[in-house]
């Protein structure tokens, strides 16, 4: 009798275990990420154990506990948009962030939280090995972070964009692969970039103004017209930033003189 009950307990463990493993996707009752009832085949949100795939536009707006990798694009296209009080807490994201792969797809950081995959893992903004075609896109826009291992644009045969407009990503391994063409990130004026390290197709190691001069004279890393990116080497690691041209700084002091005369 003692052994069927201990063999009833082993199956039960090993029941509840293979539920909390390996990959959930949401279903399509709504948009909420955060809904339980939306991911298939728990019915539960995912777990800091678990691959979340995305197959449809959602939105996370509280609180919830990282996976441990985050797929959007992966089996159709989908988007991600974080906002108001959605973030992921610490302790996932051990293995990657992919955003395009297969099929396009779009993160959008809409708010002040901070993402990422930590030291143990990685980002990548399309990472299609077999789809030419496809776009990852990641948008920062409310003041968050993205904060990585490893921050990889438009590697294989996708387009990789990364709009940096408000806020930041940081990752102590970057590169911006050109494979397709067209891969590039875009600093805006509340913007900033931070890499330490470039072990990519370039494979400049810890030169990171090497990496930032040949990024920008390709066309791969850009700002708004009117504006020039500035580097900066703060404690090792290369900062970068978009800053007015002298010659709009030129502009702006010769009309603040011509008010102040007028005043």
């Amino acid at each position: 009798m003692l052994k069927k009950i201990f063999f009833a307990m082993l199956v039960a463990v090993a029941v509840v275990c293979s539920a909390q493993a390996g990959t959930v996707f949401m279903a399509y009752t709504n948009s909420s990420y955060e809904t339980g009832s939306n991911w298939w085949p728990d019915g539960v949100l995912p777990t800091a154990t678990q691959t979340a795939e995305i197959r449809q536009s959602a939105v996370l707006g509280a609180p919830v506990t990282a996976p441990n990798a985050l797929w959007l694009g992966i089996n159709q296209a989908a988007s991600l948009t974080i906002s108001g009080s959605g973030s992921f807490s610490a302790g996932g994201f051990a293995e990657y962030t992919r955003v395009g792969q297969v099929y396009s797809a779009t993160l959008n950081l809409a708010n002040s939280s901070t993402m990422g995959s930590y030291t143990a893992g990685a980002v990548f903004i399309s990472h299609s090995d077999s789809v030419a075609g496809i776009t990852g896109t990641l948008n920062v826009t409310g003041g968050g972070l993205v904060d990585t291992g490893s921050f990889l644009v438009g590697a294989g045969l996708g387009t990789g964009v990364a709009n940096i407009v408000n806020g930041g990503v940081r990752g102590y391994d970057m590169n911006i692969y050109n494979d397709a063409g067209a891969s590039k990130i875009f600093i805006g004026e509340f913007g900033k970039l931070e890499f330490a390290y470039n072990s990519g197709n370039e494979a400049y190691g810890s030169n990171t103004l090497a990496a930032f001069n040949t990024w920008v004279a390709s066309g791969r890393l850009v700002t708004s017209p009117g504006r020039t990116l500035q580097y900066e080497n703060i404690y090792g690691w290369g900062t970068i930033t978009s800053i007015p041209e002298p010659a709009t700084m030129l502009l702006l002091g010769i009309g603040g003189l011509l008010f102040r005369k007028r005043s």
